[in-house]
């Protein structure tokens, strides 16, 4: 029993079982008559061997409602129970529900298949901004705030994730900026989420919403084909952010997606078609981009050029864009190899007259999702891994043919066709 909560930190019963239960009895194999007269016989939710006394009535309707009680009986949802209820929630912050929820803890995980490294990341994200955000004035500065009780949240107002959501919009960024109206949209989808956990174990009933979220009033920027003449014309010496700057124009992938991107990036379909394909960091999930030829040609260029830097080396290159960030560390954006490119690239956008771009590959991205979406709004979407369900799925399936047609009727700018043309 620990001091904190009075529970014991084991779960009370065994982990879930996965229920397996049939309709109608599955078939047996007719030749095998003597498992059946050993009265041996294996159901298939288990594939262990099973004795039974009387194999004849394996096939039985009553046998398989029989079984179908006994698995239901094995699985155990791991919620709250309702008479620790109370004194758990008065006790629990939303931080420790979080982690009681975590695989193998006290409650049913979240997420049917568990939840990614980078949504967890996002996730403690949200959390650390719901406890800053909900610190009452009063509260002593030599005891860690726990952020208000489950207790609190259930019989609480709007008032309490007004409050919070007012708190977002004076928080500053590392940068000092304040958190963007996406930012704090994405810091609720997570709380949400959490909260919403907490209600299908039984933790809560309900939670209040905030009364309504900053938007954006902004149209988003992107880049005119003027403007990425005038980059292009500056970086004659950095030859690699051109390809960079051609793949961002055209997928559209964040920048520690894009300058981490491996070396053998290129995958063929069996229509020999070829998508560009990365792992986002930010969401765990697989992308498949297509490419149109200009593409391609950058690509094979930037991969030339990382070979002839390893020509002497054991190994072949790991990356497509070698000496631009760290991929080997966690936050590669925040390595010294990133910050050099950055301050080289701020340099040059500031010579280009794009003072006003704070984000040089945020705005690729949304110039690539701006085009797209003026051939095929679906197409635009997807490229940026928004898409909706008629042509973007969570597994990020091979592109529908829709996505194929608007990525090759993009009309590339002059520049790139000058360099990595036909």
């Amino acid at each position: 029993m620990t001091a904190a909560t009075g529970f014991s930190s084991d779960p009370p019963w065994d982990p879930p079982k996965k229920l397996k239960l049939f309709s109608e009895p599955p078939e047996v194999a007719e030749d095998e008559p003597e498992r059946l007269s050993a009265g041996l016989f294996a159901p298939p939710s288990d594939g262990q061997i099973h004795r039974i006394t009387n194999p004849v009535a394996a096939n039985s309707p009553d046998f398989w409602e029989s079984w179908n009680d006994q698995q239901r009986a094995k699985y155990q949802p791991k919620n709250v129970p309702a008479e620790l209820r109370p004194q758990y929630i008065r006790q629990t912050s939303v931080p420790q529900f979080y982690s009681d929820c975590q695989p193998g803890a006290r409650w049913e995980p979240m997420g049917r298949k568990g939840r990614s490294a980078a949504t967890i990341e996002k996730d403690g994200q949200a959390l650390r901004r719901w406890v800053e955000g909900t610190r009452p004035d009063d509260w002593p500065s030599n005891i860690a705030w726990p952020g208000p009780s489950l207790e609190m949240i259930e019989g609480g107002n709007r008032d309490l994730m007004n409050d919070w959501v007012a708190c977002l919009e004076m928080t500053l960024t590392k940068r000092g900026q304040p958190l963007s109206a996406g930012t704090i949209g994405s810091t609720w989808t997570h709380l949400r989420t959490i909260l919403n956990h907490a209600i299908k174990v039984q933790a809560i009933t309900r939670f209040p919403s905030p009364s309504e979220l900053p938007e954006d009033d902004e149209t988003p920027r992107f880049y005119t084909d003027q403007e990425i003449e005038a980059i292009w014309a500056l970086l004659t010496e950095a030859p690699l952010l051109k390809v960079a700057l051609v793949v961002s124009f055209n997928t559209g992938p964040r920048a520690e997606d894009l300058f981490c991107l491996p070396f053998d990036c290129i995958w063929r379909d069996t229509r020999d078609r070829p998508h560009l394909r990365f792992e986002a960091r930010k969401t765990g999930k697989k992308h498949l981009c297509p490419l149109a030829a200009c593409v391609v040609k950058a690509i094979e260029f930037a991969q030339r050029q990382a070979s002839s830097q390893t020509l002497f080396n054991d190994c072949p290159p790991a990356w497509l864009f070698p000496g631009l960030t760290n991929p080997e560390v966690e936050e590669p954006e925040d390595s010294p190899t990133a910050k050099r490119r950055a301050k080289k690239t701020r340099v040059v956008w500031d010579a280009a007259g794009l003072e006003d771009v704070d984000k040089p590959w945020q705005v690729g991205r949304s110039t690539c999702s701006t085009r797209l979406a003026a051939i095929d709004r679906e197409a635009g979407k997807f490229m940026i891994g928004t898409g909706s369900k008629d042509v973007f799925t969570k597994s990020y399936a091979p592109p529908h043919d829709s996505v194929w047609r608007a990525a090759l009727a993009v009309q590339q700018p002059a520049c790139f066709l000058r360099e990595f043309g036909p």
